[in-house]
């Protein structure tokens, strides 16, 4: 069984409302089931500095734009036969990928200016999506954001990286392949304009994120814009502790993507060392 539950985040405690959908057979993981009433929803976002904040998705929210607002979502799906070792939990998902401006607050770095053969037209801002960072780059950051926040950092990071507790860590991470289809079904050709930006109408270049809709999740940009770095393998096993091999996964297309580059048959395997200026991140926290 499929259903989306979505709490909305206030000083008082609110009670979860729950709704269910059709009952899918075992299968790929599939939310095509999930329409319209979800966007009218409320959900949590944190990150706002030292309080919550609550608003619709479609609200002009200062931390969604700043690349901090993370949104609850929990999901349960029958899992496919292939991926029985990966538990799906509940998550909080960062409703933006990191901006430039949240990756200097927490690393005092600006990849942007030292970005070689960069040919990104837009110029560098803090409200933009954060490109030019390895794999490893992206799990320091990571790591450094939960040190942060008093969590558990996920990640030893080496030529073979490893997450320490395995999809059981409570501190911030790189959604799995798994993880990041559940939370970014992909929409139809002739709806997508209206979600992302990509070669059709991104005159070359990244835009501020959360300028488009969100997604039936309150998520934005989870297609084009930057293609995002998951956890994942060279190989055919959905959840490894230990990655293994020279190459990562880039997920979801960019700006510079026609709209069959946004699905995910066309999700890149590219070098861990590589710095891509379309391919940056998004991050998950485990809720137990």
């Amino acid at each position: 069984m499929l259903f989306l539950s979505l709490i909305l985040a206030c000083e008082e405690p609110v009670q979860e409302t729950k709704t269910n959908t059709k009952e899918n057979p075992p299968a790929k993981p599939n939310l095509t089931a999930v329409k319209e009433p979800f966007l009218t929803k409320s959900y949590e976002l944190l990150g706002c500095g030292s309080s919550f904040r609550t608003q619709s998705p479609k609200t002009d929210l200062q931390c969604v734009q700043k690349g901090k607002g993370l949104a609850f979502v929990e999901v349960e799906i029958v899992i496919p036969p292939a991926d029985q070792n990966h538990a799906i939990p509940k998550l909080y998902v960062m409703q933006s990928e990191v901006t430039q401006g949240f990756y200097q607050e927490i690393t005092g770095k600006s990849p942007i200016l030292d970005c070689e053969k960069n040919i990104n037209k837009a110029e560098a801002n803090p409200g933009q999506p954060v490109y030019c960072v390895t794999f490893a780059d992206a799990l320091q950051f990571a790591n450094m954001l939960s040190t942060k926040d008093n969590l558990t950092p996920c990640y030893e990071i080496s030529e073979n990286p490893k997450m320490i507790e395995g999809l059981e860590c409570t501190g911030y991470r790189l959604p799995t392949f798994v993880e990041w289809k559940l939370f970014a079904p992909l929409t139809q050709e002739k709806q997508m304009e209206k979600h992302a930006w990509y070669m059709v109408n991104s005159e070359e270049k990244t835009h501020l994120v959360t300028e488009k809709q969100s997604n039936i999740f309150g998520l934005y940009d989870v297609h084009g814009n930057v293609s995002e770095w998951v956890w994942k393998d060279e190989g055919e096993t959905p959840f490894s502790n230990e990655l293994v091999g020279e190459k990562r996964l880039s997920v979801g297309g960019s700006a510079g993507d026609m709209y069959s580059n946004l699905q995910l048959d066309a999700a890149r395997l590219i070098s861990s060392q590589q710095m891509d200026e379309g391919t940056g991140f998004r991050l998950i926290r485990v809720v137990r």
